[in-house]
This record gives C-alpha cells, sequence and structure tokens, in this order.
C-alpha cells in the first residue's frame, strides 16, 4: 500500500433496519450494515473505541451491539461512523474531533514496531431519500487527516 493511502468518496443509498439514532451527532455503524438490516455485527475494535471514545465525543451504536466479530485484515480496523444529519456542515471541527480520537485510539492499542494500518468509513445523510456521503480511508495512521477536508468537501458537493 503506499504511503498516503487509499480514499473513497461515495453517494450510496442505505437502508437500516430500524431509526437512525439522532440524539448523538457520531453513531457506530454495524460492519454488515448492507449485507443483512435485521441481523447487525460489530467489529470487536468498536466495542473498544465506543469504551475509548465515549469520554472524548456523543457517540452511541445504531443498535445494542449483541453479535461481535474480529476483523484482521488491517492493524486497526474500526467501525463505520455515521454523523447526525446536519452535524458536519453545523460543527465542522466534529470530523477533526473524531479523527484525533481515532488516531490517539490507534496509538494506544496498536503494538508493534510500525506505524498501524487503518480502514475506517464516514458517513453522513444526503437527502431524506436514504442517500449517504460515504468517505472510506485504508492505509498508514498519519494519512487519516486526508479525510476531514474529503468529508466536507462530499457533502458540500465542492469538487
Amino acid at each position: 500500500m503506499s504511503d498516503e493511502g487509499k480514499l473513497t468518496v461515495e453517494i450510496e443509498r442505505l437502508r437500516f433496519g430500524g431509526e437512525v439514532m439522532a440524539d448523538h451527532p457520531v453513531t457506530i455503524l454495524p460492519a454488515n450494515m448492507k449485507a443483512s438490516p435485521s441481523k447487525y455485527e460489530y467489529s470487536s475494535t468498536s466495542m473498544s473505541f465506543y469504551k475509548y471514545a465515549r469520554g472524548h465525543l456523543a457517540l452511541d451504536y445504531l443498535t445494542k451491539p449483541e453479535r461481535l466479530y474480529t476483523q484482521q485484515s488491517v492493524d486497526v480496523f474500526l467501525p463505520a461512523f455515521l454523523f447526525g444529519v446536519g452535524q458536519v456542515v453545523e460543527n465542522p471541527d466534529l470530523v477533526k474531533m473524531l479523527l484525533e480520537v481515532i488516531v490517539n485510539f490507534a496509538k494506544e492499542t496498536f503494538v508493534g514496531d510500525k506505524a498501524p494500518t487503518v480502514k475506517a468509513t464516514f458517513l453522513s445523510r444526503e437527502t431524506e431519500e436514504e442517500k449517504y456521503v460515504s468517505v472510506t480511508y485504508e492505509g498508514p495512521l498519519e494519512g487519516l487527516a486526508s479525510v476531514a477536508p474529503a468529508f466536507l468537501k462530499a457533502i458540500k458537493h465542492e469538487d
């Protein structure tokens, strides 16, 4: 993988098997939200991240985690994060705050000689028609900062 990592931006239609929580600026999404909207599964890292981050950010799960699995394709496999409608536009620093918490979490939990490779997806509602802007990053931890400007541009439809 290159030093810069891979950044993907998409607008896609998603259907959730329940109400999307609007009480928190950031919602942790299940790993299988696209494949199985009735039997949600969360990565074990999402539980660890939630415990770490809840003191720093207002966040919660889409549904109560009942099924967990371990993902080992990258060093730090993070859950997908959904930002509340309008939260990012009203408070653009929210994305940066989440990224800072992710970086600190990864540095504290990853043990190794090299910098960890991370994977995370960030979503925000595009319209009331269940379309969402999705930005996925996979690469070195240092490159995670590139998500904030790309996410803000995608939400505002800037080229």
